[in-house]
């Protein structure tokens, strides 16, 4: 199942739900407890392409950090 984002139309709360497509439609507000939610786009992740495994045993940089090579203590690591 995914995991869907979505915003409270009348409270403006936002959280995701973990729940299968044909049952997003019933998701309720945590907060209010409003029908009215809106869906929003959410981000996904896939594998980097190329040679080696899907799964890195070092996460990716955040462009945040990128340079940065840890000089400013943001505590990533990289």
């Amino acid at each position: 199942m995914p995991i869907f984002e979505f915003e409270c139309s009348q409270c403006s709360h936002q959280f995701e739900v973990l729940v299968a497509n044909s049952e997003k439609d019933r998701v309720q507000c945590p907060a209010c407890g409003a029908a009215e939610i809106r869906q929003k786009l959410s981000v996904f992740s896939s594998p980097k392409s190329g040679g080696g495994s899907a799964h890195s045993s070092q996460p990716a940089m955040p462009s945040s950090c990128a340079g940065c090579a840890n000089s400013a203590g943001c505590g990533m690591g990289f």
